[in-house]
């Protein structure tokens, strides 16, 4: 839908005509995407305003932070497509909060590079081809110095020794690396 119609369809202080004050709209990535991971990592890390039940990311938005009181909702829909819902209060904060998504989801990541540069490894090469599409959940509000896929955090000696070589793929690469120490935990252990 073109903006001019998003922004004649104002119901009760929302946006948006359909669905209660909702707008709906696709959001695209490369595939593949490990949507189970991602949903996984979003439910644990216990953000005060973002919940996953039943695999939908819903976010609480505070007028303070995002521009806008309201929620946003992400579901995995057909294969290079995110569903995304939206209420908010002002439309202005609209191109703002579809960002903020893009880099929680880590959608604008090219899988195919990630792979064939993180495959020269050798314990990661077998491990992107079993689980094609990893990537790491960003956050809401991006206080980092680094891109997001080169952060790495950790007090992990050997991951930071080899961690330089996977360089601007660090944070993909410890999110491989993390998967090899539990599958190596899960034979031994």
């Amino acid at each position: 839908r073109a903006p001019s119609d998003l922004r004649r369809r104002k119901t009760g202080g929302e946006v948006g005509g359909e669905a209660g004050g909702a707008i709906r709209l696709g959001l695209t990535y490369r595939p593949p995407y490990d949507w189970p991971a991602m949903m996984g990592a979003l439910a644990t890390r216990r953000a005060a305003d973002e919940t996953v039940v039943n695999g939908v990311w819903t976010r609480r938005l505070r007028a303070a932070v995002d521009g806008a009181d309201g929620s946003v909702t992400l579901r995995p829909a057909a294969n290079g497509k995110a569903e995304v819902q939206a209420r908010i209060g002002a439309l202005k904060a609209l191109p703002g909060v579809l960002a903020r998504v893009r880099r929680v989801f880590d959608l604008a990541a090219d899988p195919e590079a990630i792979a064939r540069d993180l495959s020269a490894d050798s314990l990661l090469q077998p491990l992107l081809q079993v689980r094609p599409g990893l990537r790491p959940a960003g956050d809401w509000i991006d206080v980092g110095e680094d891109a997001p896929s080169d952060r790495l955090v950790t007090r992990d000696g050997d991951l930071l020794a080899r961690a330089e070589r996977w360089r601007p793929w660090r944070a993909y690469g410890a999110l491989y690396w993390t998967l090899s120490k539990e599958l190596r935990h899960d034979r031994t252990g």
